[in-house]
């Protein structure tokens, strides 16, 4: 929810996406070519696409900016994405607003 206290922001970004909070992560599924390159996902969500790649950064590093030699799996269009994300260095994945 986003009722006060709880709002929130979610980033889209290639490659960050969460298995466990994510409810759609790659849109137009119907073949390779209309959905940027990704290759196609089942109906039923699959753990092991490329869209979840860095989704658990947080958990396997202390900063994003390890993570961004993961992005190499991701089709082309969607890696310098997935790069300037890992650059900004982030060292949670659930930061607080100050």
């Amino acid at each position: 929810g986003c009722e006060r206290p709880l709002v929130h922001l979610d980033l889209a970004v290639p490659g960050f996406d969460h298995f466990d909070y994510s409810t759609t992560n790659v849109c137009g599924m119907n073949s390779r070519q209309s959905a940027g390159g990704w290759q196609p996902q089942l109906p039923q969500r699959e753990r092991n696409h490329s869209s979840y790649v860095n989704g658990d950064w947080y958990l396997r590093h202390p900063h994003a900016i390890a993570a961004a030699s993961s992005c190499s799996v991701l089709p082309s269009s969607f890696r310098a994405g997935c790069e300037l994300f890992a650059q900004w260095g982030w060292r949670t994945g659930d930061p607080m607003l100050s």
